[in-house]
């Protein structure tokens, strides 16, 4: 995708985003798009490379509350593990699925290269 067509979506998925965080945690708009431009999500997002921004809003808002919990402890497992590049690997077949999919896949990703996790 060319530069100025990703930067002409990211104010559609950012003003979606926002929305749902409005109405899931009940928090102003002003809130809302604090939390996401704070957000480590934002800055993948922001990266067209990743392909973040090709996840639907509630997989986007779904990878928001699971940083929200315990961001930094995901981060670093994440980078620890190398789940970023498997994410970007397998794209192609995991955008296609629900984010209940995807977080068991990383669970299993996870637990294949000898991560221990909590339950």
């Amino acid at each position: 995708m060319r530069q100025e067509q990703f930067l002409a979506m990211m104010p559609y998925i950012s003003t979606d985003l926002v929305a749902t965080i409005v109405e899931k945690q009940n928090v102003s708009e002003e809130e809302a798009i604090k939390k996401l431009y704070d957000s480590r999500l934002y800055a993948v997002l922001e990266d067209e490379q990743t392909k973040v921004w090709q996840y639907s809003t509630s997989m986007l808002y779904s990878l928001l509350v699971q940083e929200e919990k315990s961001g930094q402890e995901v981060w670093k497992l994440f980078d620890r593990y190398g789940v970023f590049a498997y994410l970007r690997e397998f794209y192609d077949v995991l955008h296609t699925t629900g984010h209940q999919y995807i977080n068991h896949d990383i669970d299993i990703y996870l637990e294949s290269h000898g991560a221990k996790l909590q339950e």
